[in-house]
C-alpha cells in the first residue's frame, strides 16, 4: 500500500497517474479542434446564408447576444426590474447616433433591441432629413490638366 513514506505500489501509481494526465491531454486536444472546426463550419454557413439573402447578420448576432446574456442571467442569478430605456434615454441616445454616425449606422444599431428599434424609429426622419447625403465628384482640374475620373 501507499503509506507516507513510501510503499512498494507508489512508484506505478505515479506513472499511471501521468499515464492518465497524457490521455486527457491528447483528449483535450482534439476536443479543441473539434470545436474550431465546428466553428468554422457555422461562420462558413452563416456567411453563406446571409449572401443568398436568407439571413440578416445583424438580427443573427442580436439574438445571439439576447440567448448568451440570457444564459449568463440564469447561471448567476441576475435579475432586474430595470429595462434599457429606463437607464439611458433612449430616444436622445439613437438621434445622437443617428446624427453622427448617420442613418445606415442608425438601422444597424436597431438591431441591439427592441426598445433600440422603437427609438430609431422615432428619431430615423429627422436624422435621414438632417443628414446630408454623400456628395460623389468626377473628373476636375488638377491645376495643369484636365482628370478624367478621380
Amino acid at each position: 500500500g501507499g503509506g507516507v513514506g513510501g510503499g512498494v505500489g507508489e512508484a506505478g501509481d505515479v506513472e499511471s497517474l501521468w499515464a492518465c494526465l497524457r490521455a486527457q491531454e491528447q483528449s483535450l486536444a482534439s476536443l479543441r479542434r473539434a470545436v474550431k472546426a465546428c466553428g468554422e463550419e457555422a461562420a462558413a454557413l452563416r456567411e453563406c446564408l446571409s449572401e443568398a439573402g436568407l439571413l440578416n447578420s445583424s438580427l443573427f448576432l442580436a439574438r445571439l447576444h439576447r440567448q448568451r446574456f440570457a444564459a449568463a442571467r440564469a447561471a448567476h442569478g441576475f435579475t432586474s426590474e430595470a429595462w434599457l430605456g429606463d437607464v439611458l434615454g433612449l430616444r436622445d441616445l439613437a438621434l445622437g447616433i443617428g446624427l453622427c454616425a448617420g442613418p445606415k449606422s442608425l438601422r444597424t444599431a436597431a438591431a441591439a433591441s427592441r426598445e433600440v428599434s422603437q427609438a430609431v424609429m422615432g428619431v430615423l426622419g429627422a436624422v435621414t432629413e438632417n443628414c446630408p447625403q454623400p456628395i460623389f465628384i468626377f473628373g476636375g482640374s488638377d491645376g495643369s490638366r484636365v482628370l478624367g475620373s478621380v
